[in-house]
């Protein structure tokens, strides 16, 4: 160990906290969203598309 680099000596804390964060959308998102769902990863369901002339980017199909 250099004399730079120090351990840590106090204990590991349990204490947490949830915190609730604002969410802007929320209303939106409890009208539209579907529980339980995600987008996933394959090309079916989530396909390459064109972006511009030299570029492609994932289209998030929901």
């Amino acid at each position: 160990m250099s004399a730079t680099t120090r351990t840590m000596t106090a204990p590991p804390s349990t204490a947490y906290k949830i915190v609730d964060v604002p969410e802007l959308q929320r209303d939106v998102i409890k009208r539209y969203a579907v529980p339980g769902t995600f987008v996933g990863a394959s090309e079916k369901e989530s396909p390459w598309v064109p972006f511009g002339t030299n570029a492609a980017i994932r289209h998030l199909a929901f």
